[in-house]
């Protein structure tokens, strides 16, 4: 699905408020925004890279975010 067509009803009709609240929903916790880029800060201080994934589970509603 493009991005356009989250703000399209199942008739093709423009429906914003459903197209905001999708957007809404997918969109990672800003703490967890902050950690990832930490974490990476952490290490080029350290001289170090990461090199994989960056993977973090919210314990309490159990989403993985990527």
């Amino acid at each position: 699905m493009k991005k356009s067509d989250t703000y399209r009803n199942a008739e093709k009709y423009h429906d914003p408020t459903a197209g905001k609240a999708i957007d809404n929903a997918s969109q990672q916790p800003e703490a967890v925004t902050w950690y990832i880029k930490t974490i990476k800060a952490l290490a080029d201080i350290m001289d170090l890279e990461i090199v994989g994934r960056v993977v973090v589970k919210d314990k309490k509603t159990k989403t993985i975010w990527h």
